[in-house]
């Protein structure tokens, strides 16, 4: 006999130790899913908005250099307005180039053709001659304009120029300087996108991309043998039909299996996957710690459930009261309602189904005692609402139920002030303390059992929870202004 409960009682461990580090196993995996995303989402609104601050600086960099390229331009109209031979001998239009340190200069009459300029080559040559040039027609019909073009490709000399144009000021010509800008290019490459993700922190099996919307061409990567590449390189599938959604997903990126997220942003999709072997890398160790715990938890128990006393036992099966909140248990619940399907068959009451929204994710970001401190800050507006109406159970971790015996008409007032210190309760702590509630009348459902009450409250209460979470996170963000809105204005009043 004593044999036979050895076998019983290893089999018993083996089996706690499978079902157990399976759970953590499962458990921890969606933990890390979790993280991954949530770690992704953070990255992805860091790219966008240090895509928004480079585009920016871009801007500022170019208006400034434009700025400078038109004074310069203003500069050579009026040495040659003073000096009209000058204008008329490329040698010395060349010495002025040198001097306001600009690359090429050329003289146009007021019919749009090159007269002279630094580079001989192209006199002849009108503002029909390409689209190049052909930008600064609009100045032929309005001397007052001044114009300078972003950086374009020179299409006779095939090097990166921008060209600033001016009129003289006796109105007799157009004079255009050419600059090769090397500096602004170097100050545009260091906020290019490959330079971005290059500065930012980054880890193994962690991949950061930016691609071209439209064509998939990858930009900037962690990975370096994916630059240049496109987007379908990766195996992954993406797909960007509403550009203010960020998408998660599970699949191989690069050959590797990987959590990933994407968005896509104006002219850029960024992705940031994190591949199963870097995020779960802590699972293993995590399992073989558990199955020690496990297996010397169990035998601590054995030694400890062995000798426990009928007392202890019998206390803790007559208890009745929940520790935390104070509220009847569900033992004590349990009990009541087998009597209340005899005691109240004629009586009116309102059963009251309740449940907490948000409670895990609470208890996954900001620890349990976030999530303690919810259920404890709930119990008291349930405790100052219904407590006086009839008994409060706790039924669960975060399940609770009221049956009380307010007259009718002021059943609604009740909700509108659970509600109400619900959202005094979250400005006050700083924490969203949301419940979920189905209220069901007895004298609505004559002849039902309180058990079949409870279940149409439950039904209840899971629609409003239901609808609770299908309100994406701008909606949510939107409704607690609009709550606070509200209680700033009954307040006033």
């Amino acid at each position: 006999m004593k044999k036979n409960r050895k076998i019983i009682f290893t089999v018993i461990i083996v089996l706690t130790v499978f079902v157990l580090v399976a759970g953590f196993y499962f458990v921890q995996a969606s933990g890390n899913r979790r993280q991954a995303f949530h770690t992704g989402g953070l990255l992805i609104e860091q790219i966008e908005a240090m895509l928004v601050r480079n585009a920016r600086q871009e801007a500022s960099l170019k208006e400034g250099y434009k700025d400078d390229y038109i004074t310069r331009a203003k500069a050579v109209a009026y040495i040659i307005d003073h000096e009209p031979l000058i204008g008329a001998d490329s040698n010395e239009l060349r010495k002025i180039a040198k001097l306001v340190s600009v690359d090429e200069i050329y003289l146009f009459d007021v019919g749009g053709t090159i007269y002279n300029g630094t580079n001989t080559k192209f006199i002849g040559m009108n503002m029909d001659a390409g689209e190049q040039i052909a930008f600064f027609k609009p100045m032929l019909n309005d001397k007052t304009l001044t114009l300078c073009q972003d950086i374009e490709e020179n299409t006779g000399e095939n090097k990166p120029m921008m060209y600033a144009m001016t009129w003289s000021e006796t109105g007799e010509r157009m004079v255009q300087i050419g600059i090769e800008p090397e500096k602004l290019m170097e100050e545009l490459k260091a906020n290019s996108i490959a330079k971005m993700v290059d500065g930012m922190v980054s880890a193994e099996g962690l991949y950061i991309i930016v691609a071209e919307h439209e064509t998939g061409t990858i930009l900037g990567s962690s990975a370096k043998h994916l630059q240049g590449y496109t987007i379908s390189r990766l195996g992954a599938d993406i797909s960007c039909d509403d550009s203010s959604v960020l998408a998660h997903k599970i699949g191989k990126i690069d050959g590797h299996p990987s959590y990933y997220s994407f968005k896509c942003n104006g002219d850029y999709l960024i992705l940031i996957g994190q591949t199963f072997s870097s995020i779960n890398e802590n699972i293993k160790t995590g399992m073989i710690m558990m199955s020690i715990y496990v297996v010397l938890a169990s035998l601590l128990i054995y030694f400890v459930v062995r000798n426990l006393t009928y007392k202890i036992i019998k206390e803790h099966d007559t208890a009745n009261t929940d520790q935390m909140t104070g509220f009847f248990n569900r033992r004590a619940y349990e009990t009541d309602i087998m009597n209340y399907n005899k005691s109240l068959a004629n009586k009116e009451y309102v059963y009251v189904s309740m449940d907490l929204n948000g409670l895990k994710t609470t208890n996954d970001t900001l620890g349990h005692d976030a999530g303690d401190k919810l259920i404890s800050g709930a119990a008291d507006c349930m405790k100052k609402v219904f407590g006086k109406y009839g008994k409060l159970y706790r039924i669960g971790g975060d399940e609770f139920v009221a049956v009380i015996f307010p007259e009718a008409y002021i059943l609604e007032d009740l909700k509108t002030d659970f509600k109400k210190l619900l959202r005094t309760w979250s400005e006050t702590n700083g924490l969203v303390l949301s419940v979920s509630c189905g209220y069901v009348k007895s004298s609505d459902h004559p002849g039902l059992t309180t058990y079949e009450l409870a279940k149409l409250a439950d039904n209840d209460m899971y629609k409003a929870k239901e609808a609770y979470y299908k309100l994406s996170g701008n909606d949510r963000r939107a409704r607690r202004d609009e709550i606070k809105n509200e209680t700033t204005t009954e307040a006033k009043q």
